[in-house]
């Protein structure tokens, strides 16, 4: 009779968990995982020089996400609407690709700073020659190369991603 309790208990579980995200992190789901996504301004993380530790250690603090890794054209969707709907004239949101050796123009040197395999690739064709920063632009693009003299202009937003939590 015990036995058969527990497998109701847990069977009963199993069918009435529910994903779900924090306050203000949209959730995504796919075939390879569901997923919280949250995009802010760069401005509550620093006002100094932005940086990919800068990001990512502001996801890993607050949330205990990463700098966001993107999948599909769908994931890629959901950070760009984001990214639209927030206050600024000028877009762009960094995401967590970064090249191994500083400089790529295809996928092929690239990662995932929270260690996911590079299976997506939206690398703006021509932009690519030297790693500052990667940013999701307005248009779904990732641009590779920002001038330095521009990043602080370029680099609006930071886009969080951490796994769907489980209630």
């Amino acid at each position: 009779m015990l036995y058969r309790s527990v497998i109701f208990s847990l069977l009963f579980t199993a069918c009435i968990a529910e994903e779900y995200c924090p306050d203000r992190w949209v959730l995504g789901r796919y075939p390879y995982g569901n997923f919280c996504h949250r995009t802010i301004s760069r401005y509550e993380v620093s006002t100094g020089e932005p940086t990919y530790i800068q990001a990512d250690n502001w996801c890993r603090s607050q949330v205990g996400g990463r700098l966001a890794s993107i999948h599909s054209d769908a994931e890629n969707n959901i950070y760009r609407v984001n990214q639209i709907v927030m206050p600024s004239q000028l877009k762009g949101g960094a995401i967590g690709l970064i090249a191994e050796d500083g400089q790529s123009d295809t996928a092929s040197n690239t990662r995932w700073l929270d260690g996911t395999p590079v299976t997506y690739n939206k690398i703006h064709v021509g932009t690519a020659t030297q790693f500052n920063v990667t940013l999701l632009g307005y248009t779904g693009q990732w641009n590779t190369k920002v001038p330095a003299y521009n990043i602080q202009l370029a680099f609006r937003y930071i886009h969080c991603k951490m796994d769907a939590l489980i209630r």
